[in-house]
């Protein structure tokens, strides 16, 4: 996967949150921009393909306010990001 791939999926707003990455978003004061920044600024740091589900990406970017911080995402089969969690380091 490429990292492109997931910052077009931000910019054209074909994403979700899980009701956990919302949770956890909230309890480190992250906000919807904030993720979005995570993915724009970061990388992808590893690959988790042991999944029935399908690959998940773990991504490190910043914050707006340049906070280090990780999402973890994976495409649906509709082409759609879905974020999963996000959590700061």
């Amino acid at each position: 996967m490429d990292i492109q791939v997931l910052r077009r999926k931000i910019v054209s707003a074909n994403y979700e949150l899980t009701h956990h990455a919302k949770e956890e978003a909230a309890s480190d004061d992250l906000d919807t921009e904030d993720l979005e920044s995570i993915i724009l600024t970061g990388r992808i740091v590893k690959t988790m393909t042991k999944d029935a589900r399908g690959p998940r990406f773990v991504v490190a970017g910043l914050t707006r306010d340049k906070q280090e911080a990780e999402i973890v995402c994976r495409i649906l089969p509709s082409g759609r990001m879905r974020i999963i969690t996000v959590y700061s380091r």
